[in-house]
């Protein structure tokens, strides 16, 4: 039953990947956007907690715009080799952590795991999978998935999927920024015509005066 379940689980992931896509298509709301990726994230990988963190070019930190799980507020980690979502920010990969609090050397010499969170939280992470979220390989933010003692370990083979979502995470940012973009020229196509018709009103009104000043003098030399 367990190899059965094997078999069919890259099946089950690429339909929940599908069903994922197709509702990103359809949907331009950021924030909504993300907290589907973070629960499909949950599902597809089994995973306890998941949140997707966005960078932000002004502080250059990530933030976590959606996260599933018990985490009692917004994050805000610098991107560097302080943390892993820090890390997998900067470095451009994805990877598995199988002790998040043991050596993590194999994955940088300098990588080290904030446990700040765990501690506001009341948490245990045990293992970590952090996948970048790209368009046209730049990086523009990371999902992770984590797990405690209770959960099942993450393995090698889950990490293709989550690399996947982050792509996906990509191509949704790319999408809602070409919507905004579209609605901005919109506008402005619509404040344009707004002022032609404006400025074509103001220019009738003078021509109309002069017209009629011009008639009542003519008919007054007759």
């Amino acid at each position: 039953m367990e190899f059965q379940d094997h078999l069919h689980r890259p099946l089950r992931i690429g339909r929940d990947l599908l069903d994922l896509y197709d509702r990103m298509i359809g949907e331009v709301h950021i924030p909504t956007v993300l907290s589907e990726v973070a629960q499909v994230v949950c599902e597809t990988v089994h995973a306890e907690r998941a949140s997707v963190y966005l960078i932000d070019r002004e502080t250059h930190e990530l933030e976590s715009v959606a996260v599933i799980g018990n985490v009692a507020r917004a994050i805000r980690v610098p991107i560097d080799h302080h943390s892993l979502a820090g890390y997998c920010a900067s470095d451009g990969r994805a990877f598995v952590v199988g002790d998040a609090y043991g050596d993590l050397s194999e994955i940088a010499p300098d990588l080290v795991f904030d446990r700040r969170w765990d501690e506001l939280n009341d948490f245990r992470t045990r293992d970590v999978m952090c996948a970048p979220a790209l368009f046209k390989g730049k990086v523009m933010g990371v999902v992770q998935a984590v797990n405690s003692q209770r959960g099942k370990p993450f393995g090698e083979g889950d990490l293709p999927g989550l690399e996947t979502i982050g792509r996906l995470i990509g191509y949704a940012l790319y999408h809602a920024k070409l919507y905004d973009d579209l609605a901005s020229l919109k506008k402005l196509d619509q404040e344009k015509a707004q002022f032609m018709r404006l400025m074509a009103h103001e220019l009738k009104s003078p021509l109309a005066t002069s017209k009629m000043l011009l008639s009542t003098l003519d008919g007054g030399a007759n």
